[in-house]
């Protein structure tokens, strides 16, 4: 496996004091509609972007340490491949602030519900996008009740069910155990064992929360990143090739590990 961790010497996370009147809080003002609402709860925020460039990939509000911004280091070490996915779902994980995953690009859970594990392939078993909820919901069995039909028809509220989800709603979860895969396995037990959990959650111990999945930032960066590798590294870019040949293996390994569970 390569190391790619010469990428953090030309990107990586920025703390960013809102009170200032820089490039990095008005792209934050500008990413966040009720910004002076955010003002008054938040003093820092943070960026993610290429420190040549200053481009910006995405921002968040919050007080990340030091410690956190390090993830960035430590995951893309342990980086299998180059790839869109895999990068999207990087940022991601950084971004929710979930815990610490030791084994990130490794399949975990997928003992519990191989269907379900099935749609979750670009994040390793994880459920961490809301695109991925939506699936789930789209093949899942419902019990008797017309209001769950409803969601799974209509794509706003299967949305609106993912921000109420983050919120750890009552109504909501009571709703996920009443959706079923079609190996019967509750939604809800599906989200506690497969969404990671954030390292602060002061609404549950128990569940992590969803995000969206911004492949489009995450492709933009491969294509800057390219750039950057090291001479004789050149077959190891992204490429849309490459992207193919790498997920078409991790596919193969997700299969391998499935048809040595059964047959264990």
């Amino acid at each position: 496996m390569f190391n790619y961790t010469f990428l953090v010497k030309h990107f990586g996370y920025k703390k960013v004091e809102l009170c200032l009147n820089n490039n990095f809080t008005k792209y934050i003002q500008s990413y966040y509609s009720d910004f002076p609402k955010q003002l008054s709860k938040n003093k820092f925020g943070y960026v993610f972007y290429e420190f040549e460039s200053d481009f910006i990939f995405h921002c968040g509000l919050g007080e990340f340490d030091d410690l956190e911004f390090k993830k960035f280091e430590h995951y893309i070490s342990l980086l299998p491949a180059f790839t869109v996915e895999n990068i999207c779902y990087l940022l991601s994980i950084i971004d929710l602030n979930y815990k610490i995953i030791d084994n990130p690009f490794v399949f975990s859970n997928i003992e519990i519900d191989f269907y379900s594990s099935s749609l979750l392939i670009d994040t390793y078993g994880k459920l961490i996008y809301i695109k991925q909820l939506k699936e789930l919901i789209m093949y899942s069995n419902f019990s008797e009740n017309s209001e769950l039909s409803l969601i799974r028809d209509n794509s706003s509220d299967i949305f609106n069910f993912a921000i109420r989800y983050n919120d750890k709603e009552d109504k909501v979860l009571d709703v996920f155990k009443k959706i079923f895969t079609p190996t019967d396995l509750s939604l809800f037990q599906l989200l506690k064992y497969n969404t990671p959990l954030q390292k602060r959650n002061s609404v549950s111990k128990y569940f992590g929360v969803l995000t969206h999945n911004h492949k489009s930032k995450a492709l933009e960066f491969v294509r800057r990143a390219n750039k950057y590798f090291p001479s004789g590294m050149e077959n190891l870019k992204w490429t849309p090739k490459n992207e193919i040949i790498w997920n078409d293996l991790k596919y193969q390994d997700f299969r391998l590990l499935k048809n040595s569970f059964y047959n264990s």
